[in-house]
């Protein structure tokens, strides 16, 4: 019975600090504005990566972690910002820890009744190829959340743009300054993408729609398709901004009710499941008894 607690203490224990891993703790903000005053401190080549960290990402990367394995993965891992030996790093992780769950329980229960060896072999290989396929999963839930988070931020930006304008300013101008005035991972990724077209000389529809085409920013591909007809058929560019903003906004709006109604119609499988049992609870006793008489 010890040896059984001690087991299932260490198992516990791995599996806490396994978590922790994947899922750190938010550092506090007290912290977080210490650490603004502090200067830089660039990692030297021993801080970049250790031994077992290399180790485990040419591992990852000779299992053929870092090929994509449908099309879409890449342009996820270009908007989250990972690079693919990350990714592969992450899905072995995520295998090793499907793999050895099985072991540890089947260790644990030894002391006791153990699991039948061949289950436990199923059950390993199992978790282990789901584990390999889960990190690719996880990426395109965030990737999805990330791309409805820039439908926002996108017209909030189309907005201010519209409003510098209305102001006088140039489209460039406009184009810059409303960029500047937002933070957050969308505001820099537009950013990013209207200092490239002022250094390279493009038009910052162009550059927009190569980000949109290696991200998968479906709205910031439409965006730049319609301005740059905007600017051929010389229509007026800030209408075509408006319009752009109240159609993004209006997609997110429907968004979000489709959402309320399907958590809506989720909620009431519950409700109805409760009102199944109380009617049982109440109309079997008086069942089980008057057969009994």
């Amino acid at each position: 019975m010890t040896t059984a607690l001690v087991l299932g203490m260490v198992a516990g224990a791995g599996l806490w600090l396994i978590g922790r891993g994947w899922y750190p703790a938010t550092p506090s903000l007290a912290s977080s504005i210490t650490a603004l005053g502090r200067p830089a401190r660039r990692p030297t080549n021993g801080e970049v990566a250790s031994g077992p960290q290399r180790l485990s990402s040419r591992l990852a990367v000779a299992l053929g972690g870092d090929r994509p394995r449908r099309p879409g993965l890449a342009a996820d891992l270009a908007l989250l910002d990972r690079t693919p030996e990350a990714q592969a790093v992450d899905k072995l992780r995520t295998a090793l820890f499907g793999l050895g769950l099985p072991v540890v329980l089947w260790l644990v229960s030894s002391i006791g009744r153990p699991l039948p060896p061949g289950l436990v072999a199923l059950a390993s290989i199992g978790l282990g190829v789901g584990g390999w396929f889960l990190a690719d999963v996880q990426a395109a839930r965030r990737a999805k959340d990330r791309r409805r988070q820039f439908r926002v931020v996108l017209a909030t930006y189309l907005r201010l743009v519209t409003v510098l304008l209305a102001g006088g300013s140039g489209t460039e101008e406009a184009l810059q300054d409303a960029a500047g005035y937002g933070a957050g991972w969308g505001f820099a990724l537009i950013r990013r993408g209207i200092n490239e077209a002022r250094v390279s000389g493009r038009s910052p529809w162009s550059v927009m729609r190569a980000t949109a085409e290696r991200t998968g920013l479906d709205d910031l591909a439409e965006l730049a398709s319609a301005m740059t007809l905007a600017g051929e058929a010389g229509a007026q560019v800030r209408r075509s901004l408006e319009a752009n903003a109240d159609a993004l906004t209006a997609r997110e709006l429907a968004d979000v009710d489709l959402a309320a109604a399907s958590r809506t119609e989720r909620m009431n499988v519950p409700v109805a499941l409760l009102v199944v049992g109380f009617v049982i609870l109440i109309i079997f006793p008086g069942v089980y008894s008057v057969v009994h008489l």
